[in-house]
């Protein structure tokens, strides 16, 4: 538990993926930098086969990748780094989506 919320640390896409815990997954928090599939590529994958809410925390202050993102439906789109309060309140903007 973090913040009152249950969660899983996953060390790529692939893994979140192959999860037993993702068909229940409620949000998920993603990196735009992440190794083997990355955070727009596992983005797009969600939004065609599980959709549910994402909230990406990025240190890349670019604009393209921020409008890719929010256009494919990204709930919050937060720049590291990021208060707990901040990510809390996307956390709760998200799971009420």
């Amino acid at each position: 538990m973090m913040f009152g919320f249950r969660t899983a640390i996953f060390a790529s896409a692939r893994d979140f993926l192959d999860s037993p815990q993702f068909p229940n997954v409620s949000c998920a928090i993603l990196d735009v930098s992440m190794p083997g599939m990355d955070g727009l590529e596992l983005q797009r994958h969600l939004v065609a086969t599980h959709p549910i809410p994402i909230i990406f925390i990025t240190d890349l202050r670019d604009a393209k990748t921020r409008e890719q993102a929010v256009r494919a439906g990204v709930i919050s789109f937060l720049n590291k780094p990021v208060s707990e309060e901040t990510l809390i309140d996307a956390l709760n903007s998200a799971l009420r989506a």
